[in-house]
């Protein structure tokens, strides 16, 4: 700010940019889901909403798996064991999260 401050030299000229600049940017994140689902893409959203789903239910798995792996792991006392299952569990809950990306733009 200092930097636009000095370029201006008049603060009340920065104050209006930053203010602009602040409802732009607001403004391009509140409108981007919005016109997602004013998109005509009706006949593929349903697809992606299909593979979503089942790369959110095949993630689940992962990490329910991952977390027995490393019971097991655990039980046992072997370090490789818990480390791959560990991974498991962090790729699993991963997909899931991707999973839920059409949420986002209004799927």
């Amino acid at each position: 700010m200092l930097k636009v401050l000095k370029l201006f030299n008049n603060e009340k000229i920065v104050k209006k940019i930053l203010k602009l600049h602040t409802a732009l940017m607001t403004s391009g994140i509140v409108l981007t889901p919005t016109l997602a689902v004013n998109s005509n893409t009706g006949s593929i959203d349903n697809i992606i909403i299909f593979i979503c789903d089942w790369i959110g239910k095949i993630g689940s798995v992962a990490a329910l798996l991952g977390g027995a792996a490393f019971a097991f792991g655990y039980s046992t006392d072997n370090q490789e064991t818990k480390i791959r299952s560990l991974m498991a569990i962090a790729g699993g809950l991963m997909a899931v999260a991707i999973s839920k990306s059409p949420d986002l733009f209004g799927g």
